[in-house]
């Protein structure tokens, strides 16, 4: 029994030992052929490298691909004889497979996924690719919004981002003429980050009116803040109480409008009313209405009543 079972681990062992060796074999074979395959990838040599990966085992071959797609970077755009060469490499279809459980079921996924990778490459380098046409639209000052923002433009979120990523390089003039076009025209805008884009730039009164009257979203809260770089007195405040008239921006206009100095006499008057404070003190059931930012605005009330009673009326701190 004995002689069996040492026969048997004797041959396990046997097994384990050639699988290793097999596996190094290979790695040690990929690692020799990468530098030549990278070499020739560089120098534009694609009949070349497809030669000599079209005579490797596909585990190899696979290895191989994908470790030539890793090398590359999708945030510098590269020479058109790569594109190429990845643009192929996205069309083909994965032939080394791993098969893992998966609730329950049995599957098959690509061992070196290198189609997807080669695909997340293009992605990335056509948003450079936008970007840079965007940039040389903007200087040229002929870049148009409704090339963008129109019904059915699949790409528009991604090519949005490249437009955002452009805009820093736009000189000035081109920046405020789009945000009046932007404030005039009726676009298919996915939300507003371009209106806030171009708001942080130029402050142009007309595009922050036109963005009170959208959909509220992260980018019109922000924006609400961006009116006191640009503008002071009756302008600001003409365009907070604006903004303060739409609900979902009613708290962050009211502390913005809060901050004004000097504070104009139609937004006191507009803060004394909306937090009810009077001639005899504050309305407690208007000022503790449910609202977002509801601390701020009682310490914004507590302000604005002192400023009211004077220094005169100032109750002495520990008296009621």
């Amino acid at each position: 029994m004995n002689k069996v079972w040492w026969s048997l681990l004797l041959l396990l062992c046997s097994h384990l030992a050639l699988a290793s060796s097999s596996e190094t074999a290979i790695g040690w074979k990929v690692a020799d052929h990468l530098p030549y395959l990278e070499e020739r990838l560089k120098q534009g040599q694609l009949d070349a490298l497809e030669a000599l990966l079209v005579t490797l085992p596909d585990p190899d071959a696979e290895q191989l691909r994908w470790l030539l797609l890793q090398s590359l970077s999708p945030l510098e755009r590269p020479q058109e004889s790569v594109r190429s060469w990845v643009n192929a490499q996205a069309q083909r279809v994965a032939q080394d497979f791993d098969e893992i459980t998966r609730d329950g079921f049995l599957v098959s996924l690509p061992r070196h996924d290198y189609p997807a990778l080669a695909r997340n490459l293009l992605q990335s380098w056509q948003q450079l690719d936008w970007q840079a046409q965007y940039s040389v639209q903007l200087q040229q000052g002929n870049f148009v919004l409704r090339s963008l923002y129109r019904l059915n433009n699949p790409d528009v979120m991604r090519q949005q981002s490249a437009l955002l990523a452009a805009l820093p390089g736009a000189p000035l003039p081109v920046l405020q003429g789009l945000a009046r076009e932007l404030a005039r025209s009726a676009l298919f805008l996915p939300d507003n980050q371009l209106a806030y884009a171009l708001l942080s730039h130029t402050g142009e009164p007309e595009l922050f009116r036109a963005l009170w009257s959208r959909p509220v979203d992260s980018a019109s809260l922000q924006a609400v803040s961006l009116v006191t770089r640009f503008h002071q007195g009756s302008t600001a405040g003409d365009l907070l109480l604006a903004a303060a008239r739409i609900p979902a921006l009613n708290s962050r206009a009211m502390l913005t409008l809060g901050g004004l100095q000097p504070l104009p006499v139609k937004a006191r008057d507009y803060l004394q009313r909306e937090l009810g404070i009077g001639p005899q003190g504050v309305s407690l059931s208007r000022l503790l209405k449910p609202r977002e930012e509801s601390l701020q605005l009682i310490l914004l009330a507590d302000r604005l009543l002192h400023d009211q009673m004077g220094p005169a009326k100032r109750p002495e701190l520990g008296r009621p």
